[in-house]
């Protein structure tokens, strides 16, 4: 070739170079994307090393495909979103030194311009920004700064990710708007210098787009376009976009291994989950919202949002970013209204009714003795085989081996025909009304669980009434837990013992509260209520308080407080600090996780110091301001972190605020998780009474 005609060549180059600025004046730093369209079939590993980004996933996410898809295969013209890192300065914005191209043979700046990177840049920009005056002195292997255009301006007011989006054959600026969910009048005012007049838009021609974002109100980094996902938190969580809502959706990653944790750490703000919200009232709503990342936890808020003003606005933090759940605002007002509602409970309680509530449950007492019968029959073939008493009294030799006593009646030891050993726990003439009788038939034969008792039959005839439970051989776990003089500072059950009957209980309540067809609240979660069987599996027993309500439901009408004192929730006896529901179960396990860690009642009159009366709080200091928990009997560093577990666990589940206590499934999740991924909780304030 001629010198001459390669002067031409590159003259008619230089003409038709067009620099691609996208305006930058607000933010200096933010993601900027743009819409690669490959120009042969590749992999989304030769795209990723291409751009020099961390990891296939960022592709994956800014394309909203699944994270199982790393190996994709990418076909020739297909339009690939490439996020990368955006700088602004000079009132304009560029990739922010990535990506770096490696110079191959026969490579010249126009050609890496226009064929390798689809013209988002021009050679002229690949000279400026690394400095080449002379190109006869570029060599094989060089590194070349590609600035990619980008901007981090806001837009009508709004975050939103600058797209730079190549203009197809035949497309229009008005297609363009309603694709990206933008206007005509957005689209020129960002591009007013490549498109003055619409009419002359072509193809190949590269716009800015601003695709709308989700972004995390304490966090300015976390910033999501619209239909499309990110991986944060070490790659432990998946944040998407939802183009309905415009909210962060946050999940568990599957699929994605955290590069430094595992496993990882919690992300949730109590009950909430990150990314969910929840209606405090017709026009507030509280997120739980994303707040950071470091070495050993996920940081999350609760932040509240104006409804009926503006979809975006933030009542600003609730919590404390330390921890999950921020510190408990309005303490002191739950015992001013607690005192209030104590005043003026004698005047109006008779004037609440069970149905003026919102949610109504199934109240099991509403039934009277007469009608016992008849309840039972409308169970048909859901109810357990009936047992006439004649044979009651041949199974348990005339009631010959007493197994224990309570307020309800006494459970005799017995052997059915099969040979298989059971309780049968006989209810006292006192309980005429039937109304434990009848919780227990309807409530806990609708069960099947590996942790709930199995009720094998009942008695009803006449005045007596009697229930035929499996036999569990360790009895209940009460005697198991309380330290005794007499074995001195040795316990009986070790400390990996405890947590495995803790998360075999947390998992029968989680059915009830979930997985079985109609919700059980059980209101007498106690030791003495959790019966073992010979290999320690527990069993949650004793039914007679429970209440059934629908599935969908959770919230319930009560006028009675029920369950054992020092397990209460107090919600159940003071109605104002909140609603009685599932979480009234969560407060009483909460209470017994930290007998059994504890090894002692919580309040304990006895106690050598005044500071040690009330367990929970007593150890709730020595973990926080300590960070230490010395309880008897438990030596080992091992031991000691399963107890802090156990420990951090129940104080989570014995918040005052029933809406700040996690539900079972939650709670299983923290147990069966590590010690470093709990959050220190606040300090409650209201003890059971």
């Amino acid at each position: 070739m001629s010198p001459l005609l390669q002067l031409l060549l590159l003259f008619s180059c230089i003409l038709s170079a067009t620099s691609i600025t996208f305006r930058c004046t607000t933010r200096p730093t933010c993601q900027g994307m743009i819409g690669y369209i490959s120009p042969n079939t590749t992999t989304l590993s030769s795209i990723k090393d291409l751009f020099g980004l961390e990891s296939v996933y960022s592709l994956l996410a800014a394309n909203s495909w699944p994270t199982k898809d790393t190996n994709r295969s990418i076909t020739a013209g297909s339009t690939v979103r490439i996020p990368f890192p955006c700088s602004c300065s000079n009132d304009t914005g560029i990739s922010d030194r990535t990506p770096v191209y490696s110079l191959k043979p026969d490579d010249s700046l126009d050609y890496i311009a226009r064929t390798i990177f689809g013209e988002f840049v021009t050679y002229q920009e690949i000279a400026a920004v690394n400095n080449v005056s002379d190109v006869n002195q570029l060599y094989i292997g060089q590194k070349l700064w590609i600035p990619l255009p980008c901007s981090c301006d806001d837009v009508d007011a709004a975050r939103v990710v600058h797209y730079g989006h190549v203009v197809a054959n035949g497309s229009s600026v008005s297609q363009i708007a309603g694709e990206f969910g933008t206007t005509v009048a957005t689209l020129i005012g960002l591009n007013n210098e490549t498109l003055s007049d619409p009419k002359n838009l072509k193809a190949g021609q590269i716009l800015d787009v601003p695709i709308k974002a989700c972004n995390s109100s304490t966090v300015s980094s976390l910033l999501v376009p619209n239909g499309s996902y990110a991986l944060i938190a070490n790659n432990c969580d998946q944040c998407s976009c939802n183009s309905n809502h415009l909210g962060l959706k946050c999940m568990r990653a599957q699929g994605v291994l955290g590069t430094m944790l595992a496993p990882c750490p919690s992300t949730q703000c109590g009950n909430l989950s990150l990314g969910e919200s929840v209606d405090l009232t017709t026009c507030l709503r509280t997120t739980c919202d994303y707040a950071g990342y470091n070495a050993r936890m996920i940081l999350t808020v609760l932040t509240n949002q104006s409804t009926c003003t503006s979809r975006n606005a933030d009542a600003g933090p609730k919590v404390n970013i330390k921890i999950i759940i921020g510190a408990i605002s309005g303490a002191i007002g739950l015992f001013i209204a607690c005192i209030v509602f104590v005043f003026l409970k004698k005047r109006f309680w008779k004037r609440t009714n069970d149905s003026n509530n919102n949610v109504k449950a199934f109240s099991l007492r509403q039934h009277p003795t007469k009608n016992v019968k008849a309840f039972l029959q409308n169970y048909g073939s859901l109810a357990p085989k009936q047992f006439r008493y004649s044979k009651l009294k041949k199974m348990t030799n005339s009631f010959k081996d007493k197994l224990g006593e309570g307020g309800y009646g006494g459970v005799f030891k017995g052997k059915l025909k099969d040979g298989r050993l059971v309780a049968v726990k006989v209810l006292n003439n006192s309980k005429g009304n039937g109304e434990e009788f009848i919780n227990e038939v309807a409530s806990i034969g609708r069960t099947s669980h590996v942790n709930i008792v199995t009720l094998l039959g009942f008695c009803f005839e006449g005045s007596k009434r009697a229930l035929i439970y499996e036999f569990m051989s360790n009895g209940s776990l009460e005697k198991f837990i309380y330290s005794n003089k007499s074995r001195g500072a040795k316990r009986v059950l070790s400390c990996g013992k405890l947590l495995q009957i803790a998360v075999g209980i947390a998992r029968g309540l989680e059915y009830l509260h979930r997985g079985c067809s109609t919700r059980i609240l059980h209101f007498d979660i106690k030791p003495h209520n959790i019966l073992l069987d010979d290999e320690f599996c527990p069993k949650i027993s004793d039914f007679g308080l429970a209440k059934l309500c629908p599935k969908q439901e959770s919230i319930i009408s009560m006028q009675d407080a029920r369950g054992t004192t020092g397990y209460i929730a107090p919600e159940l006896y003071c109605r104002n600090i909140g609603r009685v529901s599932h979480k009234s179960d969560v407060y009483s396990y909460g209470m017994m996780v930290l007998e059994m860690v504890g090894g002692r009642r919580n309040i304990d009159a006895q106690a050598e110091n005044t500071s040690e009366t009330y367990f929970p709080h007593w150890v709730y200091n020595h973990i926080a301001l300590e960070n230490n928990i010395n309880l008897t009997g438990i030596v080992e560093e091992e031991e000691k972190e399963i107890a802090k577990k156990m420990v951090l666990v129940g104080i989570w589940c014995i918040q005052t605020d029933p809406t700040n206590r996690p539900s079972m499934s939650r709670v299983v999740e923290m147990l069966e998780g590590s010690v470093h991924s709990l959050e220190m909780p606040p300090k409650p304030y209201l003890s059971s009474s």
